[in-house]
């Protein structure tokens, strides 16, 4: 979801989602490092609070098309977001794949499974991100700790995380 909002968002937007992309890497990094057993729906939300405004300031200037599908994504993810905190605690909702899915398939960000796992660099995140579209032979790997966090490979449960 990431990179097709980044698609639409003019320079100085998308410079701030990703850096609330990159937050977000860390935040469950340090999470996953702590042992918590569910941290998607606090993460969901923190991340939310941060996209929001973000999102908001890229509707004027988006194609009527554009602007349509962001209104009915923030109009979703903000219901969501209301559900979630008080769902989780009642056991009446939770934050999942098909939450996740949902919300991808509100941006036509369809096709592959955007919550799919995949060890290849991922070119169109590494271009959001200004490391450029191909990695060099001293771009770190998915073995990586810093590899992971900045989005050249997805962290995985298996992921061992220090945070020092």
């Amino acid at each position: 979801m990431v990179k097709k909002l980044a698609e639409g968002f003019r320079p100085g937007l998308r410079d701030q989602l990703a850096e609330t992309f990159l937050d977000s890497r860390y935040q469950l990094a340090r999470a996953l490092g702590s042992g918590s057993s569910d941290p998607v729906t606090q993460l969901f939300s923190d991340t939310w609070k941060r996209l929001s405004p973000i999102m908001k300031q890229a509707v004027p200037g988006a194609s009527q098309q554009t602007a349509s599908q962001y209104a009915g994504f923030i109009r979703a993810m903000d219901s969501a977001t209301s559900f979630s905190g008080i769902g989780q605690s009642l056991a009446l909702f939770r934050v999942g794949p098909d939450v996740l899915n949902g919300a991808a398939r509100l941006l036509g960000a369809g096709g592959a499974d955007p919550l799919a796992y995949a060890l290849d660099v991922d070119s169109g995140l590494r271009i959001l991100l200004g490391a450029g579209a191909e990695p060099t032979a001293a771009t770190p790997r998915a073995s990586s700790v810093v590899g992971a966090c900045f989005g050249f490979a997805p962290l995985t449960p298996q992921t061992r995380i220090s945070i020092v």
